[in-house]
């Protein structure tokens, strides 16, 4: 079974510092902003792939394990 984790737009990934930034939701293609970079689905940043985009919510996986990063807190 798979672990989930629900953060904040506050909270932090303390492992590596994942910072939410913004969400460019778009049904034809979503992106995300995390520490000032652009990410898309499938995308990876330290060690974590970026498994979907929503409006209001980025969800990240990493060893079986996955990570909901919540706009709006």
């Amino acid at each position: 079974t798979t672990e989930i984790y629900t953060l904040s737009l506050h909270d932090a990934l303390p492992i590596c510092n994942l910072r939410l930034q913004g969400i460019l939701y778009s049904p034809a293609g979503s992106k995300v902003i995390i520490n000032n970079e652009i990410f898309k689905p499938g995308d990876v940043l330290a060690g974590y792939k970026i498994k979907k985009i929503e409006a209001y919510k980025v969800i990240l996986e990493k060893d079986k394990k996955k990570f909901i990063l919540k706009w709006g807190g």
